[in-house]
């Protein structure tokens, strides 16, 4: 099956100038941007501001690729047991639409891409 990419997505995020961003803000800024969810699994992992800044660098790339600002929250990311992320718009005009997302990071940067295809 060929599907036809509709967008694309990139973003880069400082992990230690997020650091700051969320010791600043507290848990207003991780509650504005995440779900539940997302936080407990970031906190389960021994680095867990790699894993949110990774996470919200690939919320940045989605929202790049779709071209709209659907807000943070309407973008769930989860990982299948392989650890391969999966991307869910929860925003109910866009729930159709399919989105293909990788992500990484390493000890200063997280990156993620995001594709939209029909």
């Amino acid at each position: 099956m060929n599907h036809g990419i509709k967008g694309i997505g990139i973003d880069i995020v400082d992990i230690q100038k997020f650091k700051r961003v969320c010791s600043k803000y507290k848990d207003s800024f991780l509650k504005r941007i995440f779900c539940e969810e997302g936080i407990n699994y970031s906190f389960s992992k021994k680095n867990p501001y790699q894993h949110l800044a990774a996470r919200f660098a690939t919320k940045e790339a989605v929202i790049k690729a779709l071209g709209k600002n659907i807000g943070f929250k309407n973008i769930q990311i989860k990982n299948l047991d392989s650890g391969k992320p999966l991307c869910k718009i929860l925003d109910k005009k866009l729930r159709k639409i399919k989105v293909l997302v990788s992500l990484s990071h390493l000890e200063k940067y997280a990156t993620a891409v995001a594709v939209v295809i029909e």
